[in-house]
């Protein structure tokens, strides 16, 4: 019995060891601080307009997307929106949704692990940029 319990040790021991060193690795090697603006995907992949802003909406006064922050969230909460960050011409999916609506249309500086095949920022942080 003990044998058998000191092999399954030495078997476990070095696959949790690969786990975290991935783990570890994967954190270290994708985290990226990127400053852009919370925007709507709506508005970010040109659905409604050209140029990843929502001035299409705002001339066409759209009821509810009178500025960057309402036309952020109009389209997020009546349009099937996700918030998402606008960085020049490059879109990042967000992972937690309600902490990025929190700064919809704000000038932001995230830091998070970026998973880069799907372009989406994990546990990450925001604040206010200027």
């Amino acid at each position: 019995m003990k044998v058998r319990k000191i092999s399954q040790f030495r078997m476990v021991l070095p696959c949790c060891a690969l786990i975290l060193l991935a783990t570890l690795a994967f954190g270290k090697d994708n985290t990226v601080t990127l400053h852009g603006s919370i925007e709507d995907s709506q508005c970010a992949y040109n659905v409604h307009s050209d140029g990843h802003s929502h001035d299409w909406m705002i001339k066409k006064k759209v009821e509810g997307a009178t500025d960057a922050k309402s036309c952020t969230n109009h389209c997020v909460r009546d349009m099937g929106g996700n918030y998402v960050l606008v960085v020049k011409n490059e879109v990042y999916r967000l992972a937690d949704q309600d902490l990025a609506g929190k700064f919809a249309g704000d000038k932001v500086k995230i830091t998070g692990i970026l998973d880069p095949a799907t372009q989406t920022v994990h546990h990450f942080t925001i604040e206010q940029d200027k």
